[in-house]
């Protein structure tokens, strides 16, 4: 169970900075009327808390053979987002609004309009900006420390075990030096 917390916390982390990044970049309206407490908490604020809580507060280790989730992950929602627009699900924020391709999840992100930008930014997101914000995590988790200590106790209770298995189950040489 624990093992599946620290990939979920991976992926939840990794995908909200990279959502961060990619909103404050390419999708944020330039005009000063859109800078609002929810642009701002739900596009940073929740990335900086998530980190904060996995690395200080609940000591979640990061490990690198986590990696071809978030990259898995990045695969399906960018191939999501071509079935979104091929399917003609529409955007209920911008249905009828006047903009050209009220179908993207994204306007960025737009295979109507632009698919050469829209794969470019896809392939972007699954091999540099999610491995760049996963190696963030990890070496944030490695800096902490607290993760390391958790890993620590764990092969601690695994030696532990293996050690008690070896009692039960005692190899010749340890019976003949018990006979003696």
């Amino acid at each position: 169970l624990a093992v599946c917390h620290w990939g979920l916390y991976s992926l939840a982390t990794t995908t909200e900075m990279v959502a961060a990044i990619l909103y404050w970049s390419l999708e944020y309206p330039t005009d000063n009327k859109s800078l609002t407490w929810l642009n701002i908490g739900s596009h940073g604020v929740v990335a900086f808390l998530m980190i904060l809580v996995g690395t200080v507060v609940d000591t979640v280790p990061v490990k690198l053979q986590q990696l071809w989730i978030l990259m898995l992950y990045g695969c399906m929602y960018s191939a999501w987002t071509y079935l979104h627009y091929f399917l003609e699900i529409g955007n209920p924020v911008r249905v009828n609004s006047g903009e050209e391709d009220d179908d993207a999840i994204y306007p960025a992100i737009s295979w109507g309009n632009d698919p050469m930008w829209a794969a470019i930014y896809c392939a972007a997101s699954v091999l540099v900006l999610i491995p760049l914000c996963f190696f963030m995590v990890w070496i944030g988790t490695r800096l902490s420390g607290h993760a390391r200590v958790l890993e620590d106790s764990q092969s601690l209770q695994e030696k532990d075990k293996d050690a008690d298995e070896q009692k039960d189950n005692p190899t010749r040489g340890d019976l003949e030096m018990h006979i003696y």
